[in-house]
């Protein structure tokens, strides 16, 4: 998963009907850094304009971790409040990787980063949820 990831919307699916309104543009960075942590940054704007922008640091042990929107990042810089939500990471193989969402502690459906065997596509998609809602994302570097 390492490495800049950019949203391809013609090649993503929804099973929703309508389907939801698209974002502009969707940045996934994954990288590692000290400690043997990771670093997850997600940047974009919305639908309707609005900047989006998510972080979490992380390490593939199924242990939960901070994820922090710009809501939730503006709230604890100004208050010292953590944040609510928290994912797991959990490496199923060398290309698949389950994370799992928290929000006060209780597990929601978990989801699946699935990186293509040749390093180009990588997918997020709800593990078990029939007929699934899939993002795509083409490797930028």
């Amino acid at each position: 998963m390492i490495g800049t990831w950019t949203l391809n919307l013609a090649r993503s699916t929804s099973s929703r009907n309508p389907r939801p309104p698209a974002p502009l543009s969707d940045v996934r960075r994954f990288s590692t850094i000290e400690g043997g942590r990771n670093l997850m940054v997600r940047s974009g704007v919305n639908a309707v304009g609005q900047p989006t922008f998510g972080i979490v640091t992380f390490k593939f042990d199924g242990k939960q971790y901070p994820v922090y929107s710009q809501d939730t990042l503006a709230s604890f810089l100004a208050t010292g409040k953590p944040t609510n939500v928290m994912w797991s990471f959990l490496r199923i193989d060398l290309y698949t990787t389950q994370v799992t969402t928290y929000i006060d502690g209780k597990a929601i459906a978990p989801f699946v980063f699935a990186v293509s065997k040749d390093g180009t596509i990588l997918t997020q998609a709800p593990k078990e949820a029939e007929p699934k809602d899939v993002l795509v994302f083409d490797r930028v570097r």
